[in-house]
């Protein structure tokens, strides 16, 4: 009963937060580059993640403790460096400058992926990979209206599903935090948006979602094969970095420079409605998640079947995209 209360807490928290975000950057014009759309969704989702965590925290037992503290401190400075970002527009080489400082620094005393056949520093070194990889891949998925807030709700909700079933209080407490934000985010910014998170809102989710798969453990003994169950939640994510990075080295282009080489763009391109392709695009997300929550119980049936869904829809929306010339840019 007190959780319910919370979360409906969470969302009217939340519902405040955003609508003075979009009052505030249509009075101070700060717009996206393209669209004269407020960019300061991100801020209201990270504001509303640390009141709703901080109220969690004083109404439940949870200790505040010092990894959390870390987690904060650090997602705060990932938030006050992209906000300078989308304000200043800050050159590729300092972005990843910084990206990779911050990470660096963080994981000094974070908790790490835990390979139990690696070495400390190949652990350490995974790590780091997966964080920037992470992060950066939600950013590049924020290209559309709803793409980006709507993948993150579903992965932040089959997180928690794992959660629950673990009893990990800690990553319980975080993802409901967390996802009240995306919920009232995404009434904002489905087609046609009212408002954008921006860089900081969309690292801010990468790394969020990139630690929290970090912070719990998967592979058992018994259950080996449980530890893809990280990587099956963010497959729609990946699958579309890599693509696009495969495509911008094909045209010479550095991979984290804007071009129009996304599969969501390829998709619009055939004359698609944003709406049908972001159910599409959600559809390919849920899938893979929902094969990794099966996974969790081990390798059984119902998990092979939803893989071969997933696996069947991604190849499907890959082939409708390859092969479209994009005219318009990200």
């Amino acid at each position: 009963m007190k959780i319910a209360l919370f979360f409906i807490f969470s969302l009217v928290l939340n519902a405040i937060l955003l609508s003075f975000a979009n009052k505030f950057g249509i009075k101070f014009s700060l717009f996206g580059r393209e669209r004269k759309i407020p960019f300061t969704g991100g801020l209201a989702i990270f504001l509303g993640f640390i009141i709703s965590f901080v109220c969690i925290v004083f109404f439940t037992d949870l200790v505040f403790s010092f990894q959390v503290v870390w987690f904060l401190v650090f997602s705060l400075l990932i938030i006050i460096v992209e906000t300078v970002d989308d304000l200043k527009d800050l050159s590729l080489k300092a972005r990843i400058f910084i990206q990779v400082l911050i990470v660096f620094l963080f994981l000094l005393f974070s908790k790490r992926i835990q390979i139990y056949f690696l070495p400390g520093w190949l652990n350490y070194l995974v790590s780091f990979i997966w964080i920037i990889g992470i992060t950066n891949a939600f950013n590049l998925l924020d290209i559309e209206d709803g793409l980006c807030g709507g993948v993150s709700i579903i992965v932040a909700a089959s997180l928690l599903v794992i959660a629950l079933l673990k009893v990990d209080l800690l990553i319980i407490y975080l993802l409901l935090s967390l996802l009240p934000s995306l919920i009232v985010f995404i009434f904002f910014n489905f087609p046609p948006a009212r408002i954008f998170m921006g860089n900081a809102g969309s690292h801010f989710l990468g790394f969020s979602i990139a630690v929290f798969c970090i912070q719990q453990d998967y592979a058992l003994p018994s259950n080996k094969i449980s530890l893809l169950i990280p990587f099956l939640f963010l497959v729609a994510p990946i699958m579309d970095t890599i693509y696009l990075v495969i495509s911008r080295i094909r045209n010479k282009i550095h991979p984290l420079r804007k071009s129009p080489d996304h599969i969501f763009l390829h998709l619009l391109s055939k004359g698609y409605s944003k709406r049908k392709m972001l159910f599409l695009v959600y559809s390919v997300t849920l899938l893979w998640c929902m094969s990794a929550i099966t996974l969790f119980e081990g390798f059984n049936y119902i998990f092979i079947v939803l893989l071969f869904l997933a696996v069947f829809l991604s190849v499907v929306v890959y082939f409708m995209a390859i092969g479209v010339k994009v005219n318009n840019s990200s």
